[in-house]
């Protein structure tokens, strides 16, 4: 892999954009969980006894199922079912799926209370691979994008 030099310099970016004092820094409150289990043992459950409004991305359609049962059925819940379905093979579409990601996570960018949820972390992580498939400039001399997650699978019989 070499450099091109004969790349325009970019601007450099003004500093203060970057570092704060810490009296600009604007302190939020709240906790960040992750819940981590096999299939089936009430991680989503779980995470809809959190405090309301509650706005769940949805990856799996596993949200729906819950939501007619207490005590769920009078929580302000809120579900952006991201998964979204190739019309011709009905298979997710990985790439308009982390696209729809994307949008929810703009949308909540002005959610000042309440609790958000992935559900889950893991098919997100499998939609970038696949847009990283798509997207990437930079690739290895064999032609696989660079790729720096960990050495660890999320698949325990790899």
């Amino acid at each position: 892999m070499g450099w091109n030099v004969l790349q325009p310099a970019k601007e450099v970016p003004d500093a203060s954009q970057f570092w704060k004092k810490p009296s600009e820094i604007i302190h939020k409150t709240g906790l960040k969980v992750l819940i981590f289990g096999e299939p089936e043992v009430g991680k989503t459950h779980f995470a809809l006894t959190f405090p309301e409004p509650i706005f769940v991305i949805d990856t799996e359609f596993g949200v729906a199922p819950l939501l007619s049962k207490e005590p769920f059925k009078n929580k302000d819940i809120r579900v952006f079912e991201a998964c979204q379905l190739d019309v011709d093979t009905v298979e997710v579409d990985p790439i308009k799926s982390i696209e729809a990601v994307e949008q929810a996570i703009t949308a909540l960018q002005r959610v000042d209370k309440g609790t958000i949820v992935i559900d889950s972390a893991t098919d997100i992580w499998q939609w970038l691979v696949a847009w990283l498939e798509v997207v990437a400039s930079r690739r290895t001399s064999s032609g696989q994008p660079y790729r720096f997650e960990s050495a660890c699978s999320s698949d325990r019989n790899a």
